[in-house]
Order: structure tokens, then C-alpha cells, then sequence
């Protein structure tokens, strides 16, 4: 489990050899937290926003996921974060990349201090690719603001 050090979110983090990375290295604006995964073309990274709710992040979230992948299919889930009133949705779409099995898929909660994201990518080879998809899905799906 990731518990970040400011005591601001959390989620598991499913399989060894996640490192973190120098900001600037997936994002071009600020994050909170960058890592690379266990396999090339795997990452995640954690944004914080205030003054936006967390339908308008979903939204735009949906819109650019579901144009950057080809033959794209998205499903969305909106449930309460862990034991707490905040809520939460998952967005998820998965299609090909470059003829490469491609996922985006973004947790994002809304909490008394703002909405928090986590988005985790994947694009890798169809035998990593089905191995992987499950525990990168339980990231998003078990994110929370603390």
C-alpha cells in the first residue's frame, strides 16, 4: 500500500518494482507523485485539484481518454471511498496503441481538501498486458483521500 507522506491519499501498490520518479518525467504540469511500473510502458500518477468538482474532472477525463486510444471502449463506476462519505469514480477504457493492447484508467475522489486523481497507464504486449490489467485496475478502484 502507498500511503503518500503528507497523509493526503492512498492506494495499494500490487506488484514489486514501482519506483518513484523525478516530477516532469510522465506529466508536463504538477503532480504530486510519478512511478514508473514493473514493465516498460506502465505508470501512474497522482494530481490534486481544488476550485473543479469531481464531475468536471470526469468528464474531461472521459472525453480525452476515449480519444487517445484506437477502437476504444470506456466504463465508468461511482461508489463511496472506502469508509468515508467522499466519493469516488473509476473511469476506464482500454483499446490499441500503436497495435499494442493500451489502458488508460483514472481513480479520482472528492474530499474536503479537493479532488484527488490517479491515473495509471499501460501499454505493453498482449501476454504483460492480460497479466497485469487486473492489479493495475485495483489501484484505481482502491484509491482514496485520507
Amino acid at each position: 500500500m502507498y500511503i503518500d507522506a503528507e497523509g493526503r491519499f492512498q492506494f495499494p501498490v500490487p506488484t514489486e518494482g514501482w519506483v518513484r520518479v523525478s516530477p516532469g518525467t510522465f506529466a508536463q504540469d504538477e503532480a504530486l507523485l510519478e512511478i514508473r511500473g514493473p514493465a516498460e510502458d506502465i505508470w501512474a500518477i497522482v494530481y490534486h485539484y481544488e476550485g473543479m468538482s469531481l464531475e468536471e474532472l470526469a468528464h474531461n477525463r472521459r472525453q480525452t481518454l476515449y480519444g487517445s486510444l484506437r477502437r476504444a471502449g470506456c466504463e465508468e463506476f461511482r461508489q463511496f471511498s472506502g469508509d468515508s462519505l467522499n466519493v469516488s469514480t473509476q473511469i476506464t477504457c482500454t483499446g490499441m496503441d500503436l497495435n499494442t493492447p493500451s489502458m488508460w484508467t483514472t481513480g479520482i475522489v472528492e474530499s474536503e481538501h479537493g479532488v484527488y486523481e490517479l491515473i495509471v497507464h499501460m501499454t505493453t504486449p498482449a501476454a504483460t498486458y492480460q497479466r497485469r490489467k487486473p492489479e493495475l485496475l485495483r489501484m484505481t478502484e482502491e484509491f482514496e483521500a485520507l
